[in-house]
């Protein structure tokens, strides 16, 4: 008998973000105990190709080219594509990767209940998110419900989450799992630690709304009058960065906050700083944060609903700040950039986080997970 087979679908390898690092992570720890798929709906596999390292055993396969189309066509586009690879390949279990493959792939999931037979393939809506955060957005809360009564299985980041989808969206508690993300044992093997001593923040993701780059000027405004020799460097790219752009100029930090663009290589950025920060509106389990710890960089974040609290201990690791007050967050990132004594001993309780979020405590999760879908 051959080794259970596994899908993750998504609309794209290729981009780059949190979801996308986290397939990538699951899928090479689970390629020696599953036969292992990465399903794009659409990419750029002769141009770009996944956007993180993916083991030759997993197979990324490519239903369509280009860009996705608007919603509703995406639907209809991929009802045929996705159902015929699933049976082709006799995928076991296909996890279903952020909220849009939750309700792009709904028919799919309605077909193979109904003429799946016996044999049919299981579905796990992965959210990559959390519910609490966007619980005002009745398109997503509603594609959330109906994903996850859909499905055999849905899996959420945190404890947080599994209680939040038994109170409001009245999912059995025996149909969701708890599985957290973990940090990149590759991203630092020799255990580099973070420059405590260097006078410079990172800030990392997409320049959307929802990570809250426009906050940044507005903290940085509060900070640099009082630390003209400090930096704070943004690496990633969006549609909010023209807008970034213009309020830096308007407030004359163009010589202490710097757009840096993408990079392939933010890991080596990071032993390069002492403070870590994120601005979102909301997370599910960040892996900026991760990343930053797995290099003991301590981190000032809002204490937005979940992630960033599961992640840094306030006061001890980083400081956690109510949302979305951005005078006291201005006030917290100074205290810590006052004294290197205070970011030494945050680094030192940053190595004791570090281990709650090992690949070696969380990829059994998976493995127990999967085994048991697949009996």
């Amino acid at each position: 008998m051959g080794k259970p087979r596994i899908a993750f679908a998504i609309w794209d390898i290729g981009n780059v973000g949190g979801a996308q690092r986290v397939i990538g992570l699951v899928a090479n720890a689970l390629c020696a105990d599953f036969e292992v798929h990465i399903v794009n709906l659409y990419g750029y596999p002769e141009k770009r190709g996944p956007s993180i390292p993916i083991d030759p055993r997993v197979t990324v396969s490519y239903l369509g080219k280009g860009t996705m189309p608007r919603l509703r066509k995406t639907i209809v586009q991929s009802f045929n594509p996705l159902r015929k690879y699933l049976k082709q390949n006799q995928i076991d279990v296909c996890l279903l990767q952020t909220t849009d493959m939750g309700i792009i792939a709904a028919p799919v999931v309605l077909w193979n209940r109904l003429f799946g037979g016996r044999n049919r393939c299981k579905f796990v809506f992965h959210d990559h998110g959390a519910l609490a955060a966007q619980l005002s957005q009745k398109d997503i809360t509603t594609i959330r419900m109906v994903s996850a009564r859909l499905c055999d299985r849905t899996v959420v980041l945190t404890k947080r989450s599994a209680a939040d989808y038994q109170k409001f969206l009245k999912i059995p508690r025996r149909k969701l799992a708890v599985i957290t993300n973990w940090i990149d044992p590759e991203i630092n093997p020799e255990d580099v630690q973070a420059d405590i001593s260097a006078k410079r923040i990172i800030w990392a993701g997409r320049l959307s709304a929802e990570k809250g780059p426009l906050r940044i000027p507005e903290i940085a405004k509060e900070i640099f009058p009082n630390f003209p020799d400090w930096q704070w460097d943004i690496f990633g790219d969006g549609a909010e960065r023209e807008a970034l752009e213009k309020k830096i100029g308007e407030y004359g930090l163009e010589n202490q906050v710097f757009l840096r663009g993408k990079t392939a290589h933010l890991y080596e950025e990071f032993p390069k700083y002492s403070i870590g920060t994120l601005t979102s509106d909301m997370e599910g389990m960040p892996m900026f944060l991760l990343e930053a710890t797995a290099f003991s960089l301590p981190c000032v974040s809002f204490d937005v609903v979940t992630g960033p609290n599961e992640i840094i201990a306030d006061g001890q690791s980083g400081f956690l700040v109510k949302p979305f007050d951005t005078p006291l967050y201005a006030r917290n990132l100074q205290h810590l950039m006052a004294s290197q004594e205070l970011r030494e001993e945050f680094s030192k309780r940053q190595r004791l986080v570090k281990e709650n979020f090992s690949m070696q405590k969380i990829a059994p999760l998976w493995r127990r997970f999967l085994s048991e879908l697949t009996r």
